[in-house]
């Protein structure tokens, strides 16, 4: 479908039976006066061809765009996002904390959203706005929530961390930091470290999780 001036509106068009389709429009302002015309590889149509004029019509309905009303913590990998207008068919979730993808999200029912994210969930000097997006399986656009007000909240904690480490001064011995998300943090920003006299400590990625960091010690 396009305006009168030819800007298309329609993200996709699914055809619901001969002479009827359905369009889910794109983010754009459509002007209530505008005059719609269908679209197709052999030109543009406007409505005709009919001898009544109720046969050739369109009707505007509000599709409920899917909306984050709250995001909280379950337990140091998995968090539930809670909201309206998720979609429970044909598309896959990603929750997106801090530039920090979920590695999965089950999409629990129209307002519910489980997400794990198996380094711990990221941690951050500030709330963290979350993102919800709706990958298609099929040929759909991808859909992202609409979140306002709505913010996650996950400090650095430091419960415990190596304590009389003995290590030559070649440095290579382990060094581990209890902190639920410091993984997850250390991965995904390059300017976040762990600092030993004055030294980084190189993660261990393969012997890191989601409430424990481990490093190997720097040469003194």
């Amino acid at each position: 479908m396009v305006t009168e001036s030819g800007a298309e509106i329609c993200q996709t068009v699914t055809l619901t039976k001969y002479g009827e389709f359905t369009c889910l429009t794109k983010a754009m302002e459509i002007p209530t006066t505008s005059t719609l015309r269908l679209k197709t590889a052999a030109g543009f149509y406007g409505c005709a061809n009919t001898l009544n004029a109720a046969d050739c019509k369109y009707t505007q309905t509000n599709a409920a765009s899917p909306k984050i009303t709250a995001v909280s913590i379950t337990n140091p990998t998995t968090l539930e996002v809670t909201g309206s207008g998720f979609f429970t068919s044909a598309y896959t979730a990603v929750v997106v904390i801090s530039n920090v993808e979920s590695s999965t999200a089950v999409i629990n029912s129209a307002t519910s959203v489980t997400a794990t994210f198996t380094n711990g969930i990221p941690v951050g000097a500030s709330a963290m706005v979350p993102t919800l997006k709706f990958v298609p399986s099929t040929g759909n656009a991808l859909m992202v929530a609409y979140v306002t007000g709505v913010s996650l909240t996950n400090a650095l904690s430091v419960t415990a961390s190596s304590s009389a480490v003995s290590c030559s001064f070649q440095g290579g011995c382990a060094y581990s930091v209890t902190a639920n998300g410091l993984t997850s943090l250390l991965k995904s920003d390059p300017t976040s470290r762990i600092d030993v006299c004055g030294k980084t400590c190189t993660l261990i990625e393969a012997d890191s999780n989601a409430s424990t960091a481990v490093c190997t010690l720097p040469l003194a």
